[in-house]
């Protein structure tokens, strides 16, 4: 099976597809397709935090990092970094992380299903 490497997403719109297609015996077959979803203004701040492997909890499974520049009642939008390996990614995913509290200067993160073994890279967009 092959991605499409077009459109790129630092040149994709929000309405871009990203085709994921392969071929099977002697026929083309879409297997699905991706929403690229970019942040709402490009003008936000742009923060990028690391969630390390020896840094949850293990009562709790949470992990606090420093993300400057964020208040108690800051919105903000986050997923995994772009530059991510597919093994983090899969971490990533597998782990349930969902962010839980914030205050000034800091957002609380944590992993519902296990918690990663390796460090996964994630990127903020404050509103």
């Amino acid at each position: 099976m092959k991605i499409s490497e077009y459109p790129k997403i630092d040149q994709a719109s929000s309405s871009d597809l990203l085709v994921i297609s392969g071929i099977a015996g002697d026929r083309q077959i879409t297997v699905g397709n991706l929403m690229i979803h970019r942040p709402p203004s490009t003008t936000s701040p742009e923060r990028f935090v690391t969630l390390t492997a020896d840094g949850w909890d293990t009562a709790t499974n949470r992990q606090t990092v420093v993300v400057p520049g964020i208040l108690g009642n800051t919105v903000f939008m986050w997923d995994v970094a772009f530059h991510t390996t597919r093994d983090e990614y899969l971490r990533f995913l597998s782990a349930g992380i969902r962010s839980v509290a914030q205050a000034a200067d800091q957002v609380t993160f944590q992993c519902f299903f296990f918690k990663p073994d390796m460090p996964i890279t994630l990127r903020l967009w404050l509103m």
